[in-house]
């Protein structure tokens, strides 16, 4: 996930975190200001589990406040066909911005030969932008700019030494684990941990030592 609330992005970006399940925890920055620019339910989901999300599903939540399209089949630009455009409801779900089924994905998959990636109107919206902060007067902008961003200051200052002694203590166990997990991906064949048998041993009292990391973590795959 970005850093900080975008004004627009691709048709085609991933918004999200690596999350708990490869050894990362967003302190001292999602945690402390998604709360604030999605709902609490949303800022949880996107850390905890840390879920992905289209471009699309971000404007939906409010997080982005404009999508510009990149795939251009011949002469046209065409919204991502890998998410769902074209309408808001299905069977009472609200589906926009969600992936397409995988039927739908197929086809998209044979209709991309078709297609290229173009980023003229990205750079038009990026001037479009530029154009629009170098008009107004650069000191009274500024000053909005900070009067905007107070709440997110003010909450990363409360919590930095909180987060910076949390982090520090957790590089050398939880967050040790999913970094490797994640890094001997080819050689074990999986990217995450056995998150039960974690619990299972810390539940137990085990130590976080070498038995630990070693009945945990994933076994060379056979050549």
């Amino acid at each position: 996930m970005a850093p900080a609330i975008s004004p627009f992005a691709a048709d085609t970006a991933i918004f999200g975190q690596a999350g708990p399940r490869h050894g990362s925890a967003p302190s001292a920055v999602l945690s402390d200001f998604l709360p604030w620019a999605l709902t609490i339910e949303d800022a949880m989901w996107n850390c905890v589990p840390a879920k992905c999300g289209s471009a699309y599903k971000m404007v939906r939540k409010n997080y982005l406040s404009k999508v510009i399209p990149v795939l251009k089949q011949g002469d046209k630009f065409i919204r991502n066909p890998n998410v769902v455009t074209d309408k808001w409801i299905d069977n009472g779900e609200i589906v926009y911005g969600e992936s397409v089924n995988r039927r739908r994905c197929c086809q998209s998959e044979r209709a991309g030969q078709e297609l290229h990636l173009r980023f003229s109107m990205v750079d038009a919206e990026v001037n479009r932008i530029l154009w629009t902060f170098t008009n107004p007067v650069p000191a009274l902008s500024d000053e909005i700019h900070r009067r905007c961003q107070t709440k997110e200051e003010i909450l990363l200052d409360l919590n930095k030494n909180d987060h910076l002694f949390w982090l520090g203590v957790n590089m050398s166990s939880e967050a040790f684990l999913g970094f490797t997990a994640f890094n001997t991906k080819k050689i074990t064949g999986k990217d995450t941990i056995d998150f039960i048998k974690y619990r299972n041993m810390t539940a137990q009292g085990h130590l976080v030592d070498d038995e630990l990391f070693e009945a945990v973590l994933g076994k060379p795959l056979p050549k």
